[in-house]
């Protein structure tokens, strides 16, 4: 499934978010200083997900919530 995964780890903190990811197909691991911001997060995941499809991936999406 690692294939078809977008990988993301996130670190909170009061003032920004850094986010670091493992996107199938692409040779760089992502890595970006957010805003503390839900939506932007989202926005941040549905373009890394983009990215793994434009490389040839295709990428597995689970609408289970934890």
């Amino acid at each position: 499934m690692q294939d078809a995964t977008v990988i993301a780890v996130i670190e909170i903190g009061q003032s920004s978010w850094l986010v670091a990811s493992i996107v199938p197909g692409l040779e760089r691991n992502p890595l970006k200083k957010l805003r503390p911001d839900p939506d932007a997060l989202l926005q941040l995941q549905h373009r890394w997900q983009k990215e793994a499809v434009q490389a040839g991936r295709a990428i597995k999406t689970d609408r289970r919530r934890l």
